[in-house]
């Protein structure tokens, strides 16, 4: 430790030196101390990163690392990742509800919905639901842009929207379609949701994410 101590202070005082004789950073292309594993996990926690592909049919899952019960730090050796069958199909209609982006509400306006907007954004949430397109939710915070209709079917141009998840749908999953949305298979939902909830639990909401990147033109 005394060793350590004396070669800390000599490389300090040769700093100190070399700044006031105008030679820079005398550290400059020095390459540091690698982290041990216990150091790094301490750093870092838990992430879920999910990316829908180009083709906009598969969504890859990656999770950096699980946390260690005993220590409270992540799990050498915990990261895995897993791809599931997803569709970004979406309804040829233009009754779909409108949902402003700034959170206002959307009034007697329908759209004309359009697919997920590329971008990375973040998971807001993780819900049950227990309708046609249950049995959970994944909520984002993505923004997307729409054009809207007023209630005698005109135009008032396009405007900023929200509410843009991952989901499944009650009919066959090569039929179903969307406002936006990531559709995805029952049981795909199921363990999606699981990964994001125990991932949530361990290191808290905020640091799951979606990257939606942009659609290869077919």
């Amino acid at each position: 430790m005394r060793s350590m101590l004396v070669c800390a202070a000599a490389l300090m005082a040769a700093a100190v030196t070399a700044s006031a004789s105008g030679l820079g950073d005398p550290f400059a292309g020095l390459s540091g101390l690698p982290l041990g594993a216990a150091e790094a996990a301490q750093i870092a926690g838990g992430d879920v990163k999910m990316t829908l592909n180009a083709e906009r049919n598969s969504l890859r899952v990656e999770v950096s690392a699980q946390k260690d019960r005993r220590t409270g730090h992540k799990k050498a050796g915990s990261e895995r990742s897993y791809e599931i069958e997803a569709h970004n199909r979406v309804a040829d209609t233009k009754q779909a509800d409108y949902m402003p982006a700034d959170g206002s509400d959307g009034g007697k306006l329908k759209t004309k919905p359009e697919k997920f907007p590329e971008g990375s954004w973040k998971v807001t949430g993780v819900r049950e639901r227990k309708d046609a397109y249950g049995p959970n939710i994944v909520d984002t915070d993505a923004v997307g842009e729409v054009e809207a209709f007023d209630a005698s079917g005109a135009s008032v141009g396009r405007r900023k929207d929200r509410g843009y998840a991952i989901h499944s749908n009650s009919r066959p999953f090569n039929e179903s379609r969307s406002w936006g949305c990531i559709v995805v298979k029952e049981q795909d939902n199921r363990r999606l949701a699981g990964t994001l909830r125990r991932d949530i639990e361990q290191w808290g909401a905020g640091r799951q994410t979606l990257k939606v990147e942009r659609e290869r033109e077919r």
